[in-house]
């Protein structure tokens, strides 16, 4: 027996031990690894005492490669589920590991609760008060696409009772198991006999709530909104009645522990269009992976955007994909308690909507729980009539034909999605015509210094790209507004050739749009709403963007690339302080793909870290800035025919992390070259103090076709850090030292190291001084940092570095590539560390040798002073180096690392009285 206790509006689901299911998740740790377990032993997990069960989070037989690394693991209390989750995020097998997060329906209170009888006049007799079914056309898109038992739309929430004769005939079945053998998996899929979807609650086929009252109506209410049975002489119609409801049961009483696993098997049972009446406010790692992959799969996933009444993002419904669901009423204006913002994707209906309970009533609820299963039976029926389209040709074709609610919700505007969905619409190709949509802005210079960068002053032209994916239109025009009271635009009529053929086309204007004003910031950004109009006047499409006026970088582009270079040291790049793209990131021409999300030049010196990546301490700034009057312009260079320069410095730092440093860097490039660049530093230390342990590099965000079929790897022979995808397609690409080898060449995991705060400059200092590593077997989404040393740099002094970043299609290709520019620059091939061997100087002996982990090694005899030692593994990379000094008796003492993992290594010692090189054997 479980016992429900409703505490306002929140619903507490108390199991038969006493514990709420958000006790429960709270001691549910999920955790992935870089690679397969091998393995569900308890024992091997620290602290294995305090876990109670350890099993794979997904089914074994349907599993993908990445979501069969997902291992959930049951601890006794809450704070050994806190531990455990800590002890697993410092663990380098650990990808990320969190406590399961909960989620919660979104439906309101009842506004009111209608008895009736189910000998009703026959027709649907309640059908008059479903007052939205007429408001988004339903019964017109009813005429073009007949809702049928080949549409499956999953009601994934706190279950579904079939009992009901709304919903009897509604009900998905599982014909492989329902014509199988019970207690068997017939069809393979992981859940024996699961004959009408799933319960996670009780682990069988069965998604009927339980107990069947109130506190469990939820998946009913929604499932009745979507695909109650219409003409059948009973209550009410469903938006695809006559469509088949996959009940998943994920929760009770409101509240959703199991959501995702729920999603997941809808996906993978063949529901093309999945309904997610929750969410919650913080993001999860497991839920990435699960929309992730829901999405690539072609389904379509509708969330409700919650019930808060405010802008604050919503999960899943805030992931970049999902179809995400505001509430409107009857009049078309927002909800009083509907979430917006401007990842909303659509609106619809979401007060006093009708629909099935389990005790065999009708209720009218509101929720944006209520206005999300409306858009996902519109989903169907797109897919039913269009059953080839992708899940984003289905989405954008619900949303781009939605009537527009923005001029009646102006406090609103571009926050409630393209507008209010609408059934007809969204199914007809010749009433309105779909797919008109936004491609591009093109800006350029009207009056001002003529170097192209829309500064304060300055007058700018401005034209729209629109790309019309569904024959020929007549009369096309649009409006183009400015989002920001500073910055006006003057011709705000976006003018297009007529007839418009399918394609891409440009808005034409011979008159300037933009007058910058004098007092304007440095790197102005434009936000725009557009909207475009056919020649009845009829909207056909909407769109928000924003324009960067003043570039802010330059680029430097061949016959094969295209690299962008930012005034303040950023390479690509992405501001990921404003979020917006603004360079072209590295541009693979061939494949007409980008191969870096973002990328930075740093320093590291004495502990300190600048950079304009996403370690530095404030967690939303830049360290480097333009210097004044400085641009990144395109400039003369006696060693290449092309090149591009800037200067930064850190004078914006704050002063106990600033280095007093500043950069001249200069990118260069060479015709008969065109997979490869060089980039000449000239870092300065204008500090009063020296440089005595510094580095300088950079840090790049790799994004090599999809960027989860990312591999990393380290190329000794050309001392080449370099990333490669799963894709055979796509060209490698990869960062080297010129003039000397890189010392670090290290990768790391963007989801385990960006998602949690810890890429601290702390985190970045830790990577620089740990040589070579970090790779994994498996593909993923990954960062590198690629650094040379800086040395000695004194007070007022200043050094040269000299880095490439290549591209090719093998390892030799882009050896070659480093060879050419080497040549052209007049620089010697540098030694790999692997090919220095032999002793020079002083003979030495290192001992304990073997060694073990924690045990201190000594060297004697050796001359007074300083000592560098390199260790190295069989693969000639890297892994540790060591600053140390000699003591007066002659005798060096140290202990490796605890990141050097155990094995045959190498090492190199540079001392007072010369070089010496060996073998260290050491074991675990």
């Amino acid at each position: 027996m479980k016992l429900f206790a409703c505490i306002g509006c929140l619903l507490i689901v108390q199991s038969a031990m006493g514990q709420t299911l958000t006790e429960i998740a709270a001691r549910d740790v999920l955790v992935k690894f870089n690679q397969l377990p091998r393995t569900l032993d308890a024992a091997e997990f620290p602290n294995s005492e305090q876990i109670l069960s350890v099993k794979r989070a997904l089914p074994a037989s349907e599993r993908t490669a990445e979501l069969a690394k997902i291992i959930s693991l049951k601890l006794r209390t809450e704070e050994e589920a806190e531990s455990m989750v800590a002890e697993l995020r410092a663990d380098p097998s650990v990808e990320w590991a969190e406590i399961r997060q909960m989620r919660y329906t979104d439906a309101r209170a009842t506004v009111s609760r209608m008895r009736y009888p189910l000998d009703s006049p026959p027709n649907d007799p309640f059908y008059s008060q479903q007052w939205w079914l007429d408001q988004i056309e339903a019964p017109a898109a009813w005429d073009i696409v007949e809702p049928e038992s080949s549409i499956v739309l999953a009601i994934v929430d706190d279950g579904v009772y079939f009992g009901l004769s709304e919903l009897a005939e509604a009900r998905w079945e599982n014909l492989a198991e329902v014509n199988g053998l019970p207690n068997v998996d017939d069809d393979g899929n992981g859940y024996v006999d699961d004959l009408y979807g799933y319960d996670f609650m009780q682990f069988d086929g069965d998604p009927t709530p339980d107990p069947i009252d109130g506190n469990n109506s939820h998946g009913t209410h929604v499932s009745g909104i979507a695909a109650a049975a219409r003409n059948n002489r009973i209550g009410i119609a469903g938006v695809a009645g006559g469509a088949r409801i996959m009940g998943v049961r994920v929760g009770q009483g409101g509240t959703i522990p199991y959501g995702y696993e729920g999603v997941y098997y809808a996906c993978r049972n063949g529901a093309r269009a999945i309904n997610c009446s929750w969410g919650g406010g913080s993001e999860s790692a497991f839920e990435r992976e699960i929309v992730h992959y829901v999405l690539e799969q072609g389904c379509v996933l509708v969330a409700s955007a919650g019930n808060d009444g405010g802008n604050r993002p919503r999960y899943p419904a805030a992931i970049e994909g999902v179809l995400s669901v505001a509430a409107t009423t009857a009049a078309n204006t927002a909800a009083s308690f509907t979430n917006f913002g401007p990842w909303v994707k659509i609106s619809s209906p979401g007060v006093h909507i009708l629909s099935t309970v389990v005790d065999g009533t009708y209720g009218a609820w509101q929720g944006t729980s209520m206005a999300a299963p409306i858009v996902t039976a519109v989903c169907g029926l797109v897919i039913k009539k269009h059953p080839e389209w992708s899940s984003g040709q289905v989405v954008t074709a619900v949303c781009n034909s939605a009537d527009p609610i923005d001029e009646i919700n102006s406090s609103y505007s571009g926050q409630l999605g393209l507008g209010r969905v609408n059934a007809y619409r969204a199914v007809s190709n010749i009433e309105i015509p779909r797919g008109l949509r936004f491609s591009g802005v093109r800006i350029s210079e009207a009056a001002g210094d003529g170097d192209n960068r829309i500064e304060a002053g300055e007058r700018a032209y401005l034209d729209v790209e629109a790309t019309n994916e569904h024959g020929s239109l007549e009369g096309v025009h649009g409006t183009l507004v400015s989002e920001l009271d500073s910055i006006v635009i003057y011709d705000q009529e976006l003018r297009y050739r007529n007839p418009l053929p399918q394609g891409t086309w440009l808005s034409q204007s011979s008159d300037y749009r933009i007058d910058l004003p004098e007092n304007i910031d440095r790197g102005a950004v434009l936000p725009i709403a557009i909207e475009w109009f056919d020649g009845l006047e009829r909207v056909i499409g909407r769109a928000t963007t924003t324009v960067l006026l003043d570039t802010t970088y330059a680029e430097l582009e061949t016959s094969e690339l295209k690299f962008g270079l930012g005034e303040n040291g950023a390479l690509g790049y992405f501001d990921y302080v404003r979020n917006i793209p603004v360079g072209p990131g590295f541009a693979l021409k061939s494949n007409l793909s980008n191969a870096l999300y973002h990328g930075s030049f740093f320093l590291g010196v004495n502990g300190k870290v600048l950079d304009n990546f996403y370690g530095d301490s404030a967690g939303s700034r830049f360290d480097w800035t333009a210097l004044p009057d400085v641009y990144a312009e395109h400039a003369e260079s006696a060693l290449a025919p092309q090149a591009v320069s800037t200067r930064f410095d850190d004078r914006r730092v704050p002063q106990s992390e600033r280095l007093e440093a500043e950069i001249a860097a200069t990118m260069l490039s060479w015709p008969e070259i065109p997979r490869g660049y060089a980039f000449d530093l000239q870092i300065v230390n204008r500090s009063s103090e020296e440089w005595t342990d510094g580095y300088c590099g950079m840090m790049m965000d790799w994004d090599l076709g999809p960027a989860s079929r990312n591999f990393g790897g380290y190329d000794n022979t050309a001392g080449l850090l370099y990333v490669r995808s799963e894709l055979p397609s796509l060209p490698m690409v990869g960062i080297a030292g010129l003039d000397q080898p890189l010392v670090t060449g290290f990768e790391i995991g963007n989801r385990s190291e960006f998602q949690f705060g810890g890429f601290t400059d702390a985190r970045i200092w830790d990577i620089m001084t740990s040589g070579i590593g970090g790779f994994v077997a498996t593909p993923r989404d990954l960062s590198h940092i690629a650094a040379v040393s800086l040395g000695h740099v004194a007070a007022g002094d200043s050094a040269r570095k000299l880095i490439a970043v290549v591209s090719g299609y093998s390892i030799e290709e882009m050896r070659d590539i480093l060879h050419e520019i080497r040549l052209n620059l007049g620089i010697e091939e540098i030694q790999s560390p692997r090919e220095f061997s032999g002793n020079t100087g002083t003979s030495v002996r290192l001992s304990p040798n073997p060694t073990v982990r924690g045990q201190l090694l000594a060297i004697s005899g050796l001359p007074q002073g300083a000592a560098k030692l390199r260790l190295y593994n069989i693969l000639g990379q890297e892994v540790a180096r060591l600053d140390l000094q000699v003591g007066a008796a002659g005798r060096l003492e140290f202990a490796l690392p605890p990141l050097v993992a155990p094995g045959l290594l190498f090492y190199q010692l540079e001392h007072a009285g010369g070089k010496s090189a060996g073998k260290l054997l050491y074991l675990p």
